[in-house]
């Protein structure tokens, strides 16, 4: 087949543009993802024992088992003390798009990624102490019958996940 001269010849898409493609339509894809899935399940809207994902056992039963006063009491602690130090959800944001573009650059800096996702996880387990400290205070502030009823619902939990 002949090419008609009039029409210019496909070049391709440059391999920087490529990955720029690549990485916005993954981000597309999880944004669309997230959403899909709040929208099927309602979000936690309602529900005491919600589960965030099926793997989640790290502290998840804790948190899930406490009612939803409990947990706005402790997430009041957190933005308190996140405010305190200066975390908020803008910085973690900007954090992970210096990142999508560390990975999209040409050419790629594993050591740039490598320190910018070293210094992201050390805010994200800050908070998590953060979050570990006010769930011990608030626990330990329980009468002996709240907790008890508290320990209950965890192991509720729990039963219904065992592996």
């Amino acid at each position: 087949m002949t090419q008609n001269p009039q029409i210019p010849a496909h070049r391709g898409m440059k391999p920087g543009l490529r990955v720029l493609l690549a990485a916005s339509l993954s981000l597309n894809l999880l944004i669309i993802g997230a959403a899909a899935g709040i929208a099927i399940t309602g979000g936690s809207q309602g529900r005491e024992n919600h589960t965030r994902a099926p793997g989640d056992m790290a502290v998840g039963p804790l948190t899930h088992a406490l009612s939803r006063e409990d947990r706005h009491t402790i997430k009041q602690s957190l933005r308190r003390s996140a405010t305190a130090d200066g975390w908020n959800k803008r910085a973690h944001f900007e954090a992970m798009q210096s990142m999508a573009n560390l990975i999209a650059a040409t050419p790629y800096d594993a050591l740039a990624f490598e320190t910018e996702l070293a210094r992201t996880l050390e805010g994200v387990q800050s908070r998590m102490g953060d979050a570990s400290a006010a769930l011990v205070e608030h626990v330990s502030a329980m009468s002996d019958e709240d907790r008890a009823a508290y320990a209950l619902r965890v192991q509720g939990i729990l039963n219904s996940r065992e592996p």
